[in-house]
């Protein structure tokens, strides 16, 4: 399973594997969702990266302007986007939505050229 680094992880992210501490000692459970203060205590004791779960386990991007970029490459990209857009707007600012928008958007982007 690829790593991420903890510096790249948004709040929300499911683990694929425990989190453990140089002695082997559990610190996060496989499956967690992670949050702001488990992600804050991660970054304290110096973990430097985590496996992720899912959709979220992809390269991260910077933020949704960087895949409105990409998804208004083609006419086609831009009617997704727009349509998506206004699909996730009633989604709220659930960090757990954010990550699952994100993970859609990745998902309809068209293909590179």
């Amino acid at each position: 399973m690829p790593r991420v680094p903890l510096d790249s992880v948004v709040e929300g992210a499911v683990l694929a594997e425990p989190v453990l501490d140089p002695m082997g000692r559990l610190l996060v459970p496989a499956g967690e969702v992670l949050t702001s203060a488990v992600l804050a205590s991660l970054r304290r004791r110096g973990i430097p990266d985590v496996a992720l779960a899912g959709p979220a386990a992809a390269a991260p991007v910077a933020d949704l302007a960087a895949l409105e970029l990409l998804a208004r490459r083609t006419p086609e990209g831009t009617a997704r986007w727009e349509r998506l857009a206004r699909e996730a707007s009633r989604w709220g600012e659930d960090p757990r939505m954010q990550v699952l928008r994100e993970a859609v958007l990745r998902h309809t982007l068209p293909p590179a050229p």
